[in-house]
């Protein structure tokens, strides 16, 4: 007789991205989903992402931020003008950051939109000789301890530093830690997790993080600093 094992039903999933819509099948194997299958679609040229999300009126129509799916089901139970009491009038309503680093207490806070970075580094008992500030995870910005009282949480606020909150992660550098060498292994974690589909994947990241790594050493500084530039801008 024969014995087959318990079969699961695929699932089908949407991923969209700035560059196409892919439609993939999951199936169960061994306990682990894998991807069986996948169609793929560029998307069109001018395509709404979620750094441009307007309609014909300028208006949102699209969301993919569990975030802002969460405010939504608050505005609808209580309200527009309850959610406007807290925040600024072009960013009303609250905002998730993640804070870690330097802090006596690390972790996920509420705050309200344009509050001061300052007022969250005190509250989550921040070392007052930190040495920089991570602003908006590994694509972010980074600020130094004179630009603290002057920043907020908000895209305005951040914004007057170049600077945006992004995923709303927040990491306070330790004093003595050098931003340099954070952003070496930075780049070189993820270069550690690329999948090596193509030449900036597998041969760029590595190459960025040896010469950030070296760049923090002062012995190849001078050196390594001309080439990180010239990478930087001429990319191709």
């Amino acid at each position: 007789m024969w014995s087959f094992g318990k079969r699961y039903r695929p699932l089908l999933g949407l991923d969209i991205t700035t560059s196409s819509v892919k439609l993939i099948e999951l199936t169960m194997s061994g306990g682990q989903y894998r991807v069986e299958s996948y169609a793929a679609e560029p998307t069109p040229h001018n395509a709404i992402n979620e750094k441009a999300i307007v309609g014909n009126v300028a208006a949102v129509t699209i969301v993919q931020s569990v975030e802002t799916l969460a405010h939504l089901g608050l505005i609808a139970r209580f309200g527009s003008d309850w959610f406007r009491q807290v925040g600024t009038s072009e960013e009303p309503g609250t905002r998730l950051v993640t804070l870690s680093g330097a802090v006596a207490r690390a972790g996920v806070y509420e705050m309200p939109n344009g509050m001061g970075l300052a007022g969250l580094l005190e509250a989550a008992g921040s070392d007052p000789a930190a040495a920089a500030l991570l602003v908006g995870g590994y694509s972010g910005s980074w600020l130094t301890p004179g630009q603290f009282p002057e920043a907020q949480i908000s895209q305005a606020g951040l914004g007057k530093f170049n600077a945006t909150l992004g995923a709303g992660v927040v990491h306070l550098l330790a004093p003595g830690s050098c931003a340099v060498w954070e952003a070496h292994r930075i780049v070189r974690w993820l270069a550690g997790q690329s999948a090596g589909p193509c030449g900036p994947c597998s041969h760029g990241l590595p190459a960025l993080a040896e010469a950030l790594g070296q760049l923090a050493q002062p012995l190849h500084a001078s050196h390594q600093g001309v080439r990180l530039v010239k990478t930087l801008e001429h990319p191709g």
